[in-house]
């Protein structure tokens, strides 16, 4: 990636920031700790089944190949693109899980689990 398109990165990831902010909550509350399981061990996949939402699967491997799929291997190397997947889709549906549970919890929406 040539010099003057990394200034664009600190742009790009508050405007992601802001989109993963505004996801209205999952239709039921899911437990952070299975999703972080689940996208460890399955990825992109495990966290849009455990979720039940394509959405999540398409946000989850789209974040992850425009930031980690381009830049890790310019960076550091391609050695670390799979456990980078792996701890990255993890995170990703934990945080999804909760951010989705704590909106329900304000909103008084969904069914405990």
């Amino acid at each position: 990636m040539p010099e003057n398109h990394w200034q664009h990165v600190p742009r790009v990831a508050k405007e992601i920031r802001k989109g993963l902010r505004k996801m209205k909550p999952l239709k039921q509350r899911k437990n952070p700790v299975i999703a972080f399981i689940l996208g460890f061990l399955l990825q992109g996949i495990g966290v849009g089944l455990y979720l039940e939402s394509w959405k999540d699967f398409f946000v989850c491997v789209g974040i992850f190949v425009l930031f980690f799929g381009i830049l890790l291997p310019t960076v550091i190397g391609e050695e670390l693109l799979v456990p980078a997947a792996a701890l990255f889709c993890g995170i990703y549906g934990a945080w999804r899980a909760n951010s989705s549970n704590k909106k329900m919890a304000r909103g008084g929406l969904g069914s405990p689990r």
